[in-house]
């Protein structure tokens, strides 16, 4: 039996030893090479994070691909945008990187590319159809490996196109994920003195776990920066496509903040460019946007969304809160952390002043921390929809925008609850003018929210 809950919104996940046995694995992969191989053998970018369960996965999923027919490009363990990179620069149909990303240890998936673009909804419920129905035509021919070494040839394409005016000083947190090479080697390539930090592969995370959006999990980087008298610290996610990061002072600066920064930075050279964000970013960006002579665009939540929407628009930037940042400017507007700190590197060394105080912009909102609360994932669209009809008959919400879940805007600040797409979760956050009506804001949310989930309790 196959949980279909593992083909998600914009990728494929689930508990790995429960949801995705050898057999399941490989008809999904026997799926990837119907998918991109309508009319001939396709051939396929393949790579891997370092959880235990990846190479189990990853040698069930090839025997699906060679099975029908796949050639097959193995970059082995690298970030999920490195696998993003080898399938654009090498002409592939399509890209598959075996990763948990930042879901708990026990879960691993797979993301998949195809071009410049990532699967979506749609193409993921294609393959799900084609799964479920055993649609696997016999082909001729078998297909066959052919291992390329993808990260030294992204090292080069970067470090070639990124210039320091001057040195900096930055502690770098791979997590003992996917990034914990190539982020290092990258920083110093483009001129960085680089302080390592959880470095070494190791899939358990027995440091912290890697995922840059939880506070918890940049102490470690906080305490770095201030006793190495750094310019900065970052910390990658756990397949490389979220960046979070750390200011001189060891302070967590929020996504939202970078996106900002690298707006005005983008403005400066293309004034009245449109930079896309998604509804759960601070209103922080919209003014800055706005200020430096850009074009606010809000979106849904995904990666997928975000560079579907870039592409339709021509957007040179977007970005989200939880890390993922899209350079459409010189690079090809996939989600790519490591490329995003070197931008940051970048920018900071351009300044005469240091990242702390570029972000003097930032006190002018109090956003409290993120929530993610529990909930089924056979619930938790039901409850969303619930949370808006509810909310929408609030005399004191001003505003709502229900592109994705429901944002209500209030007179100094607003709240937003969406169900996650990739775990069984709703994501909640708060924003206002002061710490007192940010928490208010939230006390009221939550208090309404217990009609529907009696125990509240964060994922």
């Amino acid at each position: 039996m196959i949980n279909e809950q593992i083909f998600r919104a914009y990728d494929i996940r689930g508990v790995a030893d429960r949801d995705l046995p050898d057999e399941v694995v490989r008809d999904i992969g026997k799926a990837i090479g119907v998918f991109f191989g309508r009319t001939e053998a396709p051939t396929i970018a393949l790579g891997h994070d370092p959880r235990p369960s990846s190479p189990r996965i990853k040698e069930a999923l090839t025997r699906g691909l060679l099975e029908v027919g796949v050639r097959i490009l193995d970059v082995d363990l690298v970030p999920t945008p490195v696998v993003y990179f080898a399938t654009v620069e090498w002409g592939c149909e399509g890209g598959v990187s075996i990763t948990g990303s930042h879901t708990p240890r026990e879960f691993n998936g797979l993301k998949l590319a195809k071009g410049v673009e990532t699967l979506g909804e749609a193409e993921i419920q294609e393959l799900k159809s084609l799964v479920m129905g055993q649609s696997f035509p016999e082909k001729e021919a078998h297909g066959f490996i052919e291992r390329r070494d993808a990260a030294s040839e992204y090292l080069d394409y970067i470090a070639t196109r990124i210039q320091m005016p001057r040195r900096l000083r930055v502690v770098v947190d791979a997590g003992n994920a996917a990034a914990s090479e190539v982020g290092p080697r990258l920083l110093e390539r483009i001129g960085c003195s680089v302080v390592p930090l959880f470095c070494q592969f190791d899939g358990n995370f027995p440091n912290h776990f890697p995922d840059p959006v939880k506070a918890a999990n940049l102490r470690q980087l906080q305490e770095m920066v201030v006793r190495e008298n750094a310019d900065l610290g970052v910390a990658f996610d756990g397949d490389g496509d979220r960046l979070g990061v750390v200011d001189d002072h060891g302070n967590i600066v929020l996504g939202d903040f970078i996106l900002a920064l690298f707006a005005c930075d983008l403005l400066s050279r293309k004034p009245g460019a449109e930079v896309i964000f998604n509804v759960t970013t601070s209103q922080a960006v919209t003014d800055e946007v706005t200020r430096c002579g850009g074009v606010p665009f809000m979106f849904k939540v995904g990666h997928s969304n975000i560079k579907s929407k870039m592409r339709e628009t021509g957007a040179l930037l977007a970005g989200e809160p939880s890390g993922h940042f899209y350079f459409g400017e010189d690079y090809f507007g996939y989600d790519d952390a490591v490329y995003s700190a070197a931008r940051l590197c970048q920018l900071v060394a351009r300044q005469d002043r240091p990242l702390s105080q570029l972000m003097q912009f930032t006190k002018r909102y109090v956003i409290l921390p993120e929530m993610r609360v529990k909930c089924a994932d056979e619930r938790k669209f039901e409850v969303t929809e619930w949370m808006k009809e509810q909310l929408l008959q609030r005399g004191d919400v001003q505003k709502a925008i229900d592109i994705d879940g429901i944002r209500a805007h209030f007179t100094d600040g607003w709240a937003l609850i969406r169900a996650t797409n990739t775990e069984p979760a709703l994501n909640l956050r708060f924003e206002a003018t002061t710490r007192e009506r940010a928490e208010a804001i939230r006390k009221d949310v939550l208090d309404l929210l217990s009609m529907q989930l009696p125990s509240i309790e964060e994922a």
